[in-house]
């Protein structure tokens, strides 16, 4: 071997080593109730500790900047270094608090101490730190016990446990100020650690609902209550709270489609539960009036999976006390929710008595028959979109041509439908089409001048499809009204 090759396998040899002496600098050890201490700079952005965590603990972690300076972060990875939780102000002054959190697994933990948030450049808060791993104290709360809970510096966040065992229950969490200046926040998980709901106080409110929870497996779930770590102008949060909540099951009525209900609700009964059922592309229409000289109300549909579908609002519509909203789109069969709130265009604070009238039936939303075209026209203020329903089947290939009848028109086009978690289709956003279920963008054409613009694609299910026609086209004063021809023809 030649006096080179030594030197070059040395070096590699400490190279090595190195990297090994700072892989196991980074990840310290650390057990439950131990503070330990680090610092956050440029060069060492970042710090890691582990810890054996045994499936079912309910821990919680802090890191709190010990001088002026550190935005602090963390973030929990589970064994196969996947980010499983995260917080960035929790703990109030810019410190985080993460947690409580269930863990999932036995295994070894890696919690990471960093700094929130990205800088542009290289630099970005930094300071010197303290942090601590805690299992957490669970209270159990009771269905209908109302609890009082103090949150001030020393202690800024509690947690509660609900046992649930009956799947299918829908429950609902009251909360109210009753003193200190300080917003709150409650949140609730499910015994695999999801969030499913929240809600809290902003400003002069006083009271909130967390509502609907809807119990989708029997198990514990968590009820974590935080003060918010800024107030109403941003501000690092100092007050205190005192706070008083109740779990409860609301009274839900039955709701069959095409009937009409109405109803009253106040400070006393601020929100009003109907149930019913539908099936899977089911297209639905809900129409809502208050009456003359009551609060305003809004209607929030949601899911078998506690996932609102869509909402709609006496103020925010063309007509002020009533709305219509059609289509709404079904993506998962079994019992939807409707729930009524009053709501307020003047701020958080709702008061007063709210008489609504409101209806859930099926859709008048046109069809599309295959090789016929229909024209018609779009845009401008109150015409933004028109949609059309094409029942398609899985497999079958479709040829969509939208062209401009007239200049005035551009083509613009998204069609939404089941996507059958096919590859190669991306899940849809909410955009107050389905919270849930595996709806899909199939098409989305937009252009600028007048055209004719054609797409083939092979339908992933069978199902209905939403064909949204707007105006791609505008002028300096807003959107233009124009003429459009649409077409679609099966292959």
């Amino acid at each position: 071997m030649s006096k080179q090759q030594i030197i070059t396998i040395i070096l590699i040899s400490l190279v090595l080593m190195s990297i090994s002496i700072i892989a196991f600098a980074q990840e310290t050890t650390i057990t439950f109730d131990q503070v330990v201490t680090g610092e956050i700079t440029n060069d060492n952005p970042a710090v890691r500790y582990q810890f054996q965590g045994t499936a079912g603990d309910v821990i919680s972690i802090s890191m709190t900047a010990t001088q002026q300076g550190l935005d602090s972060y963390l973030n929990l990875l589970d064994a196969n270094g996947n980010v499983i939780f995260r917080d960035d102000d929790s703990g109030g002054n810019l410190n985080s608090l993460l947690g409580p959190f269930t863990l999932p697994a036995d295994g070894v933990y890696t919690i990471e101490a960093t700094r929130c948030c990205p800088p542009v450049g290289p630099q970005g808060s930094t300071g010197p730190y303290e942090l601590r791993l805690m299992r957490t104290k669970l209270n159990v709360v009771s269905l209908d016990e109302r609890i009082t809970v103090d949150l001030t510096d020393a202690e800024s966040s509690v947690a509660f446990a609900l046992d649930a065992d009956s799947v299918g229950d829908v429950l609902r969490i009251a909360a109210s100020k009753i003193a200190g200046d300080a917003d709150f926040f409650i949140e609730v998980r499910d015994p695999q650690g999801m969030n499913i709901n929240g809600g809290g106080t902003f400003g002069e409110m006083t009271q909130f609902t967390v509502e609907p929870i809807i119990i989708n497996q029997s198990g514990r779930y968590l009820i974590n209550i935080r003060r918010q770590s800024t107030d109403q102008f941003g501000a690092p949060e100092t007050d205190s709270v005192r706070l008083s909540f109740i779990v409860s099951q609301p009274t839900i009525q039955p709701l069959q489609l095409g009937e009409t209900v109405s109803g009253v609700i106040d400070d006393q009964n601020p929100s009003a539960y109907y149930a019913f059922n539908a099936t899977a592309s089911d297209l639905l229409r809900m129409t809502g009036a208050e009456t003359v000289g009551s609060q305003a109300f809004e209607v929030v549909l949601y899911g078998p999976d506690g996932f609102s579908i869509t909402g709609a609002a006496t103020p925010f519509t063309d007509t002020p006390g009533q709305f219509t909203v059609d289509p709404v789109q079904i993506f998962e069969g079994g019992q939807h929710l409707a729930i009524v709130r009053r709501i307020s265009v003047e701020g958080p604070v709702v008061s007063g008595v709210s008489e609504y009238t409101f209806t859930i039936s099926p859709s008048q939303t046109a069809f599309l028959q295959p090789g016929i075209e229909i024209t018609d026209t779009v845009g401008g203020d109150q015409n933004f979109e028109k949609v059309f329903r094409f029942d398609g089947v899985e497999g079958q290939t479709i040829r969509i041509t939208l062209r401009s009848v007239n200049n005035n028109y551009a083509p613009g086009l998204n069609v939404q439908g089941p996507g059958n978690g096919m590859p190669g289709f991306e899940p849809a956003f909410d955009m107050g089409m389905g919270g849930g279920g595996d709806s899909s963008f199939i098409v989305g054409m937009n252009g600028g001048i007048p055209a004719t613009a054609t797409y083939e694609v092979t339908l992933p299910a069978t199902g209905t499809y939403l064909f949204r026609v707007n105006n791609g086209m505008f002028s300096p004063s807003g959107p233009l009204s124009g003429m459009f021809g649409l077409l679609v023809e099966v292959l």
